[in-house]
């Protein structure tokens, strides 16, 4: 796993193994790859940073979940970084 990815697993309230096992499940129930994970998680944390908002792992998977579970009513293919910022656009973030 990449530097990245274990500085996310970190971000876990549950502490990073649960992170991991959290993360890893996820990418296992979904198309998308775990770079598209990373990417789009990345993106999640800076999005939240930028609005002074608590980043939490566990809350972020989650809400990426929505967003795949959405994305068969959105026409045409959109990578998960596009899907995420289309959801938050349109749906914003309670979390």
């Amino acid at each position: 796993m990449n530097k990245a990815l274990n500085k996310l697993f970190l971000l876990h309230p549950n502490g990073p193994e649960e992170g991991r096992l959290d993360f890893e499940k996820q990418v296992d129930d979904s198309p998308y790859t775990s770079d598209e994970f990373i990417d789009a998680l990345q993106f999640f944390q800076a999005w939240l940073k930028k609005r002074n908002r608590p980043v939490d792992l566990k809350c972020m998977l989650g809400y990426l979940n929505c967003c795949i579970e959405e994305s068969s009513r959105i026409p045409g293919q959109l990578n998960l970084v596009g899907l995420l910022e289309l959801m938050l656009e349109e749906h914003g973030y309670e979390g």
